[in-house]
C-alpha cells in the first residue's frame, strides 16, 4: 500500500473539494488573460481549439497593468491547489508549492538561455504531444524577472490557502490526530 506525507495511506486520503476548486478556477483566471491580452499562439492548450480564436481581445482587460504577470501568478497558484488537493500533510503542501516554483521557475529560465537551450533538445520530442511545442516555447518566449516574482507569489499564496483550508478541516470537516479509522481504513499518523 502507498504511503503519502506523514503515513496517510492512498486509499485513506480524502479529496479537498474546496482547494480543487479553487485551483481550477485560478487556472480559468489565468486561462482568462490570454484569451484578453495576448496573441492565440502564445498558449500550447489554447491554440490547439481554432474555435477559440473568436473569443481572443473580445473581454476587457480585467488585469490591467498586472497582465504581464497574471497568467505566471495564476499557473502556479492553480496547479498548487489541485495538486495539495490530494494530499493532507503540512511537508506535502510545503514540498508540492517548492515543485511547482521550481517547475515554472525553469520553464521562465529557459525562456532566458532559449537559443542555448534549443540545441541540446532531441529531435524526437517534435513527434511527442506537448513536447513537440518546447523548442518555440524556449527560443520565442520572452523571460522576465517579474514573471518569477509572481510565480513565487502564486506559490506562496497557494499554500497559504492550503494551510487556510486544511486548518478548516478541507472538504470533510476532520482533522487527523491519531490512529482515526477512516473509510475502514487505519490511519497511520507519526
Amino acid at each position: 500500500m502507498e504511503q503519502l506525507d506523514e503515513g496517510v495511506s492512498l486509499e485513506a486520503t480524502k479529496i479537498n473539494r474546496n482547494q480543487l476548486l479553487l485551483g481550477c478556477l485560478f487556472l480559468l483566471a489565468g486561462t482568462l488573460e490570454y484569451l484578453v491580452s495576448r496573441p492565440i499562439g502564445s498558449a500550447y492548450f489554447l491554440a490547439k481549439f481554432p474555435a477559440l480564436q473568436s473569443f481572443f481581445h473580445q473581454a476587457p482587460n480585467v488585469y490591467g497593468a498586472l497582465g504581464i504577470v497574471a497568467a505566471e501568478f495564476f499557473h502556479a497558484l492553480g496547479f498548487c491547489l489541485i495538486s495539495m488537493a490530494f494530499f493532507s500533510g503540512r511537508k506535502a503542501r510545503i514540498r508540492i508549492c517548492i515543485l511547482w516554483f521550481s517547475i515554472d521557475s525553469l520553464f521562465e529560465l529557459g525562456q532566458k538561455y532559449g537559443t542555448r537551450l534549443a540545441g541540446y533538445i532531441p529531435k524526437w520530442f517534435e513527434s511527442v504531444p506537448i513536447l513537440e511545442n518546447l523548442r518555440d516555447y524556449l527560443v520565442n518566449g520572452t523571460f522576465d524577472s517579474y514573471d518569477l516574482l509572481a510565480i513565487g507569489l502564486g506559490s506562496l499564496t497557494a499554500f497559504l490557502i492550503g494551510q487556510l483550508l486544511h486548518k478548516e478541516g478541507g472538504s470533510d470537516g476532520r482533522e487527523y490526530s491519531g490512529n482515526e479509522t477512516f473509510e475502514g481504513t487505519a490511519l497511520a499518523v507519526n
